[in-house]
């Protein structure tokens, strides 16, 4: 369907030109991601956009810290190499023009309260939370950005392997606000090629259940 074009266009960039994105299309990707529908409309989420390289280059060298540090808690050989060797997943951003980190905070699902009042239910608020509605929140906001950027021709790429660094990630960029921690980042700029494959995708008969 030729209307849903840009959902098809969006793959994850790993590679950017270095050519600045002006602000007026990374406040209408923001746009975007905030009218994502969210829970009671708490819109539990802030995005920070970094533009300064000095900044991204600090969180780039705050992840590798973390990575070694992170290689000193095993002394199985095969497990640091493995982990040693994703820096580059949780690096690829270093080279980006922009790029936009996502963050939120808590949100209860109504049930919450009512359950906390009955007792021996610790089961069944692990269940309950466990579909964690605030991270859902944040996710429709962070795919509608992503969406966004691929209908303005826009590279970007979901990253959460730099997650394990949150707190160092926040430290390099001075950024701390009460109750929000850091679920997702991106990479923002013009893709410097065009030959990334497509992901295939599982069919329709594998993914959906139609009950008529």
């Amino acid at each position: 369907m030729q209307a849903l074009d840009f959902i098809y266009r969006r793959k994850s960039i790993r590679k950017f030109k270095p050519d600045p994105i002006p602000n007026h299309q990374i406040e209408a990707i923001l746009k975007a991601a905030i009218y994502a529908p969210s829970g009671s409309n708490a819109q539990n989420y802030h995005f920070v956009v970094v533009k300064s390289q000095k900044l991204i280059q600090a969180m780039t060298q705050a992840i590798i810290a973390q990575n070694e540090i992170y290689c000193t808690y095993t002394e199985d050989e095969g497990l640091r190499t493995k982990f040693k060797g994703s820096l580059y997943y949780q690096t690829l951003f270093k080279d980006a023009p922009v790029v936009i980190l996502a963050y939120a905070s808590p949100y209860s699902p109504g049930a919450l309260q009512l359950l906390k009042e009955k007792p021996g239910t610790s089961e069944e608020i692990r269940r309950l939370l466990w579909h964690s509605p605030g991270i859902q929140n944040l996710g429709a906001a962070f795919e509608n950005l992503l969406l966004a950027a691929a209908a303005l021709g826009l590279g970007t790429c979901w990253m959460t392997a730099p997650l394990f660094a949150e707190d160092a990630i926040s430290d390099a960029i001075s950024f701390h606000s009460e109750g929000f921690r850091l679920v997702c980042m991106t990479p923002l700029g013009i893709p410097s090629e065009d030959n990334n494959p497509q992901p295939l995708r599982r069919p329709l008969e594998e993914t959906v259940t139609f009950l008529e």
